[in-house]
């Protein structure tokens, strides 16, 4: 079922979530709530941390490009596209939906377990490009990400870990090459500009690195335009939290538009 979220100026959600001209410009798009009692919904603000409107759908964005993906539930379960005429959305979970940086392909798997299938389709298609089964791990917030727009960042299954056996491994989404590990004893990784933070434990045991050497307590929500971690102290959160005192936050994002002239 659709959610309802209180409107905002039909021109400033077109600026937000279509594309227009000119340059192309960072906005943060902030996965959370406005009361514990009402419904995630998508925030969008500037690089001055101007909120620029809010949107009911989830929102995937693409880091370089004003390319996203709308997603919306639909009645019985399921995801589907924001958009007239679009098909079903293909995968059930919004957190395992992911778009190449310059926007040109996506990516979700559909189930949570080894078992879960991958899939790969050209954003300005609706063929399948890739079906794969890559033992990943996907029950997670930042499960998946682009390393860049050939290659994919996701959860998998390790047994060589301790505690929840996870690590992060890494494909080619245009290549049949076999899934290789990338970084042991991680679940969850986030991909910034230039470099990417990787994620372990779970509720109050978690813990960040920007580096994969040195971990820091805390939970990391995404990391800004210039690759600096998004934390509970950071101006974006403080500011989010100041036009909504009894708001929290589950993620953000960071995706291009392309403002007017």
């Amino acid at each position: 079922m659709r959610r309802l979220v209180t409107a905002v100026p039909a021109l400033a959600l077109c600026l937000i979530f279509l594309q227009g001209a000119s340059r192309v410009s960072p906005v943060y798009f902030v996965d959370g709530w406005t009361d514990p009692s009402r419904p995630t919904a998508t925030f969008a603000f500037d690089r001055s941390l101007q909120e620029l409107g809010v949107s009911p759908d989830i929102v995937v964005a693409a880091r370089n490009s004003p390319q996203r993906l709308r997603l919306l539930g639909k009645p019985g379960g399921g995801l589907s596209f924001d958009v007239p005429g679009a098909p079903v959305a293909p995968c059930d979970y919004p957190w395992t939906y992911a778009l190449n940086p310059s926007g040109s392909y996506y990516v979700c798997f559909q189930g949570i377990h080894a078992t879960a299938v991958l899939y790969v389709y050209r954003t300005n298609g609706r063929r399948v490009a890739m079906r794969r089964v890559p033992n990943a791990a996907t029950q997670n917030l930042h499960a998946v990400a682009f390393l860049d727009d050939d290659r994919l960042l996701f959860e998998s299954y390790d047994p060589h870990c301790p505690d929840q056996s996870l690590s992060i491994s890494m494909m080619s989404i245009s290549s049949r090459f076999p899934p290789r590990p990338y970084f042991a004893c991680a679940n969850g990784i986030i991909a910034g500009s230039r470099h990417f933070a990787y994620l372990r434990g779970m509720k109050d045991e978690r813990e960040y690195s920007l580096d994969g050497h040195t971990w820091t307590r805390g939970t990391l929500y995404g990391l800004d335009a210039d690759d600096r971690p998004i934390t509970d102290g950071s101006p974006l959160v403080l500011r989010f939290m100041q036009l909504h005192p009894l708001g929290g936050i589950r993620s953000v994002s960071l995706g291009g538009f392309r403002k007017t002239m």
